[in-house]
């Protein structure tokens, strides 16, 4: 948890600045609630059953530990599956709701920065929690 939430948090910066700089154009994809629902009960089901979510099962095979290859072999398979699946979820799963594009700070009209900062807010409690809960 550590790991992803530390990445996410330098990744925040680093990608709005380079937006603010003209760098890269950040465009996010609509908002699909079907899609949303089903993939996060599959990435949860996943990471439950397997202990690693994929970024950290790829980082511990590159620690040496070669159990998780099974994670990686099965995150492999899902992509293969996911790909013959599409045309069908296109239809039913994917054409449930679209809401657009959508973000939290345009929807609360506020700089990105000031979602940026309250995001690293929760981060710096949850590192102090963990460590201080030894997780």
């Amino acid at each position: 948890m550590k790991f992803l939430l530390s990445a996410a948090l330098v990744g925040s910066v680093g990608l709005q600045l380079l937006a603010d700089h003209g760098q890269i154009k950040l465009a996010p994809p609509a908002l699909n609630l079907g899609g949303l629902i089903v993939g996060g009960i599959l990435a949860g089901c996943g990471w439950a059953i397997a202990g690693f979510f994929p970024e950290t099962a790829l980082g511990a095979v590159g620690e040496g530990r070669w159990r998780t290859l099974m994670v990686v072999a099965g995150m492999l398979v899902g992509a293969a599956l996911y790909e013959e699946a599409l045309p069908l979820l296109k239809q039913t799963v994917l054409a449930w709701k679209v809401l657009g594009k959508l973000s939290i700070p345009s929807l609360l009209g506020v700089s990105p920065w000031h979602c940026i900062a309250v995001f690293w807010g929760i981060g710096v409690v949850t590192f102090v929690w963990c460590e201080y809960k030894h997780v």
